[in-house]
């Protein structure tokens, strides 16, 4: 219950891995218990009495798990999306949650680094080195100026796409939000972003990049019926979350040259146990790196402190 405020320290549970000076300076705001590598059993049992859950995506924050939190007035998670927050429940206790989106400027830039891996054949480049042997003759790349990138979810890491790629690289950029904010119309016309129909970006665009929330309208979005729809030779990254590409029909899509090259950062299962995609030629595989930078777990951090002591001022000042 809310108005069930903390009159001593409140009680803060970090259930995922921070850097330590995250934790050191949390423990000015509160009594902190740093369990990276809790079990969802374990923190059932934990957290009865804690005030503020701080977590990353590897924690789900069930229904069932609420259950248990007596006396929790937050959760703080260090992620964009939040489909693993069961956010309902959240609302029904009175539980406020806060996202943290520090991580879109990395995200981006690891578009264009998987893009380039793929459209330039660095991979193959480098093992080709290691294993001692000289391909330059075999190994032609091709260039992203010119090319039409598709952008769905036009959030703020799909605008930071859109111009990296317009204005670093020359490209066409297309996009499809279904929710499109004034904000996002007035970047798409200063940045010559073309907001079209999703069949549309389907159908034109060379290279796609999803950038979207889970959802339940999102799950599956591109199955076999959106592939069939997509030029002949199309790259596509998701970089987003796994359930969004059906994995089998991109595996389809990868054997019959429809997709000529994916880059895939999320899965449906993480680890992934779709073994025979991950190993595909034709298929780049990441584990969930993209928001992984020193500067943007500076960033989260510093936000997670603002947010923790943002909470404790204001409860101070109820009571």
């Amino acid at each position: 219950m809310m108005e069930d405020f903390w009159v001593t320290r409140p009680k803060i549970l970090v259930a995922d891995p921070f850097p330590g000076p995250i934790i050191e300076k949390l423990k000015s705001h509160g009594e902190v218990v740093y369990l990276p590598t809790i079990s969802h059993l374990s923190l059932k049992k934990m957290i009865y009495d804690k005030d503020i859950l701080i977590i990353r995506s590897r924690t789900n924050v069930s229904s069932d798990l609420l259950r248990h939190a007596e006396h929790l007035k937050a959760v703080i998670t260090a992620t964009h999306g939040i489909d693993h927050v069961d956010v309902t429940e959240l609302k029904k206790k009175g539980i406020k949650i806060y996202n943290i989106a520090e991580q879109t400027n990395a995200v981006a830039e690891m578009v264009f680094a998987l893009l380039l891996a793929m459209f330039r054949n660095l991979f193959f480049a480098i093992l080709s080195m290691k294993q001692g042997k000289w391909k330059k003759g075999e190994i032609m790349g091709t260039e992203l100026s010119g090319k039409s990138i598709g952008i769905i979810g036009y959030g703020r890491i799909g605008r930071r796409v859109a111009e990296i790629a317009s204005k670093g690289f020359k490209m066409r950029v297309l996009a499809h939000d279904v929710y499109l904010t004034r904000e996002a119309k007035q970047h798409a016309l200063e940045n010559g972003v073309q907001l079209i129909g999703f069949r549309e970006l389907l159908e034109n665009s060379d290279i796609i990049s999803v950038h979207l929330p889970l959802t339940e309208k999102t799950r599956n979005l591109i199955d076999r019926t959106e592939f069939a729809l997509m030029k002949n030779g199309v790259y596509l990254l998701n970089l987003s979350r796994g359930d969004i590409i059906n994995e089998e029909a991109l595996f389809e899509a990868l054997e019959k040259g429809k997709v000529t090259k994916a880059a895939l950062d999320v899965f449906a299962e993480e680890p992934p146990t779709n073994k025979k995609l991950i190993i595909h030629k034709n298929l780049i595989a990441t584990p969930h790196i993209a928001g992984q930078t020193v500067e943007s777990r500076i960033n989260t951090g510093q936000k997670i402190i603002e947010i923790v002591a943002k909470i404790v001022n204001e409860t101070q000042t109820v009571n």
